[in-house]
């Protein structure tokens, strides 16, 4: 007679992985705005244009990325849109 092992494993997605926003001057890097820093679930995606702020004197902004995806906290969660 075989036996059969069941295993079950509970997965619960992380709900506190941080990201940034950062907000730099194109040609210098210069920090133009307070970065924003955010909480996500793990594996969604976070899209730039949901952050680019009107800065005066600067056109609008342009993220290095469209998108990022939320990793674990040892990943690269950063977004840096620049102006």
């Amino acid at each position: 007679m075989k036996e059969f092992l069941n295993w079950y494993w509970n997965y619960t997605k992380k709900t506190d992985l941080q990201f940034v926003v950062n907000y730099l001057e194109k040609e210098t890097g210069e920090v133009l705005h307070d970065q924003y820093v955010g909480t996500a679930i793990y594996q969604d995606k976070v899209y730039s244009d949901n952050y680019v702020e009107d800065i005066p004197g600067y056109n609008t902004g342009v993220a290095d990325k469209e998108f990022i995806v939320i990793e674990d906290p040892d990943t690269d969660n950063v977004i840096n849109i620049y102006y």
